[in-house]
């Protein structure tokens, strides 16, 4: 359980350095770049968060075995945790979304800032552009999230 606690104070690390990229650092350099570090960061620390509660949930033995595969341990985290704790299910697209832009951003055959945008660009040259609006959309609609996690994790101390 200690090991949980320690993934979860690096979740929200990770959550604050990119809540603190979207509202300080930006507005200030205004360079597209760091669309897709803070997008990567808010990535890593709500699978970290996910990950945690699924580890909670497999020590009280109400899940069975945590699959190694993210699609699966989303599943689980869908299907047990979220409802378990009514997660919203803005929550659940968002972790979805940012774990499938990780994957774009790791297969993209090339991508580049332009106009107040990041873009990804896949094999067969579809885009995906990323804006700062949408990046702070996705880390206030993240918040709940956290704060839900901590408040379950909370209660393990």
């Amino acid at each position: 359980m200690q090991e949980s606690i320690k993934c979860l104070a690096q979740a929200n690390k990770l959550f604050k350095t990119a809540d603190h990229l979207t509202y300080m650092t930006y507005p200030l350099v205004k360079d597209e770049r760091l669309i897709i570090t803070i997008m990567e960061n808010l990535a890593e620390a709500m699978a970290i968060g996910m990950n945690v509660l699924l580890e909670r949930e497999s020590a009280l033995g109400k899940i069975k075995k945590i699959p190694i595969e993210f699609k699966d341990r989303f599943e689980i985290f869908k299907n047990e945790c979220a409802k378990r704790y009514n997660f919203n299910l803005g929550h659940l697209e968002l972790l979805k979304d940012l774990n499938g832009l990780q994957d774009l951003r790791k297969n993209s055959s090339f991508e580049f800032s332009r106009n107040g945008y990041y873009v990804l660009a896949e094999k067969d040259f579809r885009t995906r552009k990323l804006t700062y609006q949408m990046i702070k959309n996705d880390l206030n609609l993240s918040k709940g999230f956290f704060e839900k996690i901590n408040s379950i994790m909370k209660n393990v101390n």
